[in-house]
C-alpha cells in the first residue's frame, strides 16, 4: 500500500509538472507529499474575485464631467455652500468608505434646500465628479455614468493626500450644519 501512494505521489508530481510546463499558467512549484500522507491532494481554495468595485483612487470621472459639475456649484450650491465644506476632513468623515451613489443619492435627496431633487441626474452626477476633483481624486478619459447600478459599483476611498490648490478656493470657508 505504500508503495501504491508513493507511486501515486510521483504521477501526481509528474503530472501537475508537465502542466506547468505545457504554458498552461505561470510555474507551480511542485513538491512531493510528506512521509505518511495520503497522496490525496486537498481541495483548491476559491479564486479570488477579480471583478470589484471600483475604487475613486483609480479614476471614475472626467475633467470635462468636474468642469461641468463646478459650473452647477458656482450656479446653484455657492449661495449656500463653498468648496471647502466637501474638502479634506469633511469629505473623508462624511462620504468615504460609501459609495459615488450614496453621495449622489445625499446630495439630490436633499439639495438645493429649497427645492430637492430639481437638478438632473447628470447634474447631480457631476456634482459628485467635481467633490471628487476637490479632494484630489485622479480622473480618467470617460464620465462617471449618471446611472444608479454603476454608481453603486464605485467605492469612495480617501485621497492620498489633501489637494494644496484647492484649500482656501475662493478664499471662503463656513461650516453648513446640513451638510454634516
Amino acid at each position: 500500500m505504500r508503495k501504491r501512494l508513493a507511486s501515486l505521489a510521483s504521477a501526481a508530481v509528474i503530472a501537475a509538472a508537465c502542466a506547468s510546463a505545457q504554458g498552461s499558467g505561470p510555474p507551480v512549484p511542485v513538491t512531493p507529499p510528506p512521509a505518511g500522507s495520503t497522496g490525496v491532494a486537498p481541495p483548491v481554495p476559491a479564486a479570488p474575485a477579480t471583478a470589484g468595485p471600483l475604487s475613486t483612487v483609480a479614476g471614475v470621472y472626467s475633467a470635462a464631467q468636474a468642469a461641468r459639475g463646478e459650473t452647477v456649484f458656482t450656479n446653484v450650491c455657492l449661495s449656500c455652500h463653498v468648496p471647502t465644506d466637501y474638502q479634506g476632513d469633511a469629505f473623508q468623515s462624511k462620504f468615504v468608505g460609501g459609495t459615488a451613489f450614496d453621495m449622489y443619492e445625499n446630495i439630490r435627496s436633499s439639495m438645493p434646500q429649497d427645492n430637492p431633487g430639481s437638478l438632473t441626474n447628470e447634474q447631480y452626477t457631476d456634482l459628485v465628479a467635481y467633490l471628487f476633483k476637490l479632494n484630489g481624486l485622479p480622473t480618467r478619459d470617460k464620465d462617471m455614468p449618471a446611472v444608479v447600478d454603476s454608481l453603486k459599483a464605485i467605492r469612495v476611498d480617501a485621497p492620498k493626500a489633501p489637494p494644496a490648490t484647492f484649500r482656501h478656493h475662493l478664499g471662503l470657508h463656513h461650516g453648513s450644519t446640513h451638510i454634516r
